[in-house]
């Protein structure tokens, strides 16, 4: 991976972060600290994981990249 494919790749991951995020915020009826709305996010893409990783392993190896990064990088 190149490092303009791999900055794309991170600005991407970051915007679904931030649009997934904004969503939770919207939904939710009470106001809750980031850092509640992050871990609510990421038990989510896990969730979705767990499935993948039955359908299409290599698909669930890339939403694990995503969401380490998520973990270490998005706030």
């Amino acid at each position: 991976m190149s490092i303009n494919d791999r900055v794309k790749w991170q600005e991407d991951v970051e915007a679904h972060f931030e649009e997934g995020m904004a969503q939770l915020k919207d939904f939710d009826v009470v106001d809750r600290p980031p850092a509640r709305y992050k871990e609510k996010l990421l038990v989510s893409y896990l969730s979705d994981v767990q499935e993948l990783i039955a359908l299409n392993p290599q698909k669930a190896s890339e939403h694990i990249n995503r969401i380490k990064f998520m973990i270490n990088n998005c706030y």
